[in-house]
């Protein structure tokens, strides 16, 4: 089989770790160790964690902590992997075939339409009204839908924009997905990144061909443990478990420790208001930057914490503009291209170096303005 090379991932595996200023990240500043643990408790960890072979779908207490965040949920719904892009990877997998529709919103997370068409599959966009604030056309919607869709996926908040369905668009999607009795994979990993507090509905419990996905790599700023997690009906995630065996098996045993501990209630609320401060105060500075830059610059506020997502007014691809970007001063953008939206770029902006990424980003917009 021949994959799809995903755009974003290479540009991210070769410059992420190589450019002075990286904004193209999606997720929260990332926390050091001793911010998620006492040396107390990593002491107990180094006196007490076996470095074995772990729980092939993770460990019951890890699953136990997993299964809080998801009213009427039970352990046997909850399937742990590295990270939420191997969840994607073995539904995928296991959903996928041939002439099968994914339908998906625009802009949108890339990987989930690359490894779809990588094992054969359609998909469909149906684009975001940017004009009414990235919200769902959902007339679109029904009319892309099918009888050949097999899969529906939505993330909720969107990456890149930043944007939260409605109570009402969430069950207008499941009313839709349903008459086509089609899954819906719900990736829900930026739950608890809202910049206002108040937490985003989940459509857990909307419907019962539902996977729903998340990660402790966003909103947390744990992208280093590489810990995941999809929730569903009992009998799918049985059958996702035996396409685990085939990639990476199980997670690490300290990783499934230290997640636990992050999923502590009292500590989580830590994380998640960790996550607000940076990000608000943050907010302030990129919006001032581009109100600076408005002859050029056009945006929608985000709604959460992480990430933005921004246009501009110029005659350059955003593939090749970001790569000038990144070869001139050093900065890394994540082209709007790779998400279905040409002239855009999405900006990681819960970063501490922000404002002198956005000083050098200001110098060449500004030669475009004189």
């Amino acid at each position: 089989m021949e994959i799809v090379i995903s755009k974003l991932g290479s540009l991210l595996g070769e410059w992420q770790n190589e450019v002075l200023f990286d904004l193209s990240s999606s997720g929260v500043d990332a926390m050091e160790l001793h911010e998620l643990v006492s040396l107390e408790e990593f002491s107990k960890l180094h006196r007490t964690v076996k470095l074995r072979y772990i729980q092939t779908n993770g460990p019951l207490p890890l699953r136990e902590a997993i299964r809080r965040r998801y009213p009427g949920a039970d352990v046997k719904n909850i399937h742990v992997t590295n990270g939420s892009s191997e969840v994607l990877m073995l539904m995928l997998w296991k959903f996928c075939e041939p002439s099968y529709e994914l339908v998906q919103l625009s802009p949108n997370y890339p990987l989930i339409g690359s490894l779809a068409r990588s094992f054969g599959a359609i998909v469909k966009n149906v684009p975001l009204v940017r004009e009414k604030n990235w919200a769902v056309d959902l007339d679109a919607f029904e009319d892309t839908i099918s009888p050949s869709t097999k899969m529906i996926y939505i993330s909720n908040p969107n990456n890149p924009t930043g944007s939260i369905l409605t109570d009402v668009e969430m069950e207008a999607i499941v009313r839709i997905a349903s008459k086509v009795n089609a899954w819906l994979i719900a990736d829900e990993i930026y739950h608890g990144a809202e910049l206002s507090g108040e937490p985003t509905c989940s459509f857990w419990g909307r419907y019962d061909k539902l996977l729903v996905t998340s990660s402790l790599s966003k909103t947390y700023g744990l992208a280093g443990l590489r810990l995941g997690w999809v929730v569903g009906p009992e009998q799918t995630i049985a059958e996702i478990r035996h396409y685990h065996d085939y990639t990476t098996t199980t997670t690490t045993a300290i990783s499934a420790e230290l997640a636990r501990l992050a999923l502590e209630p009292e500590r989580e609320a830590r994380i998640f208001e960790r996550t607000r401060e940076i990000s608000r105060c943050n907010y302030q500075v990129l919006y001032d930057w581009i109100a600076e830059h408005s002859k050029l610059l056009t945006s929608v506020p985000t709604k959460i914490g992480g990430l933005a997502f921004f246009g501009y007014q110029l005659d350059i691809p955003s593939d090749a503009f970001a790569k000038q970007i990144n070869q001139e001063i050093s900065v890394l953008l994540a082209p709007g291209s790779y998400f279905g939206v040409e002239h855009h770029f999405r900006i990681g902006y819960s970063v501490p170096y922000l404002r002198e990424g956005l000083n050098r980003l200001g110098e060449v917009f500004n030669r475009y303005n004189d």
